[in-house]
């Protein structure tokens, strides 16, 4: 599937590896900017939450860098300069947790990316709605001028410990967030003149 040119903000809707239940009751969908120092993204699940494990919202007091949060409720942004073997990936928890990766290359030589902080988030929970919008600052790790292939992706826990895997696009035969052919997004560089 080709890459789908993006000005520095574009909206985006993930869909389910396997529709099942929760594909049928949810809808996952955001937006995504760009601007001189970093990326701006909002996730927003959207239907029946009830039977979903959001049960990490309540460690938002402990919020800072976990790692293995995809085991739970997660949401995910891949970005990769083009080209490049290289990418990054960020783990959002809805209570406060996060961490960046850096990967040299498919799932190899990773290691914590110490030079971007934790990013700003804001969570708002309603009855049918989770919205996390959260500013990452990579401007001292890429600066705004390259041009980022993007994916997007997140793991939906319910309560009773199942995992639905959603993602801009599936183009392997199991759920694979690392997979760069579904980095469908791209966003163009900005300086400061331009950035949104």
């Amino acid at each position: 599937m080709r890459n789908v040119e993006q000005q520095p903000g574009a909206s985006f809707q993930l869909r389910p590896f396997a529709q099942g239940v929760l594909g049928e009751k949810l809808s996952l969908g955001g937006s995504l900017s760009r601007t001189s120092a970093g990326l701006v993204i909002e996730y927003r699940l959207q239907g029946s939450l009830d039977g979903l494990n959001l049960s990490s919202m309540a460690s938002i007091a402990q919020a800072g860098r976990r790692h293995e949060l995809w085991q739970h409720t997660c949401f995910e942004l891949f970005f990769a300069i083009p080209g490049k073997a290289a990418y990054w990936e960020l783990n959002l928890s809805p209570g406060g947790c996060w961490n960046v990766y850096h990967f040299a290359g498919y799932r190899t030589t990773v290691r914590e990316e110490r030079a971007i902080a934790q990013p700003l988030c804001q969570v708002v929970k309603e009855a049918d709605l989770l919205s996390m919008a959260c500013t990452l600052n990579i401007g001292t790790l890429l600066g705004g001028a390259c041009q980022l292939d993007i994916g997007v992706a997140a793991v939906i826990e319910t309560a009773d410990g199942r995992s639905s895997y959603w993602a801009l696009d599936h183009p392997g035969p199991q759920p694979d967030f690392h997979d760069r052919r579904s980095f469908l997004l791209t966003l163009p560089g900005v300086t400061a003149s331009s950035a949104v």
